[in-house]
């Protein structure tokens, strides 16, 4: 599910190949409950209203999207 929704959003905003390169599916994560909870854990962190970075952005930067790109290269 999370695949899915990722990859609409990469679509949608011009970002093939850069957001969507993860498989949330992917055994590294753990099985069952693991898994579930490591991907839920991290859908967490993003749902925080203090991650709210619209009234931070600069023309042109994409900071959230930035820290996505970093927290997909270090896990």
């Amino acid at each position: 599910m999370v695949n899915i929704a990722i990859s609409k959003l990469a679509a949608a905003n011009g970002l093939k190949g850069i957001i969507d390169r993860v498989d949330f599916n992917s055994t590294d994560l753990g099985d069952g409950n693991t898994a579930v909870a490591k991907v839920s854990n991290l859908i967490r962190i993003f749902e925080k209203s203090e991650l709210d970075f619209a009234s931070n952005r600069a023309a042109g930067d994409d900071i959230l999207g930035d820290a996505y790109e970093y927290l997909m290269h270090k896990f």
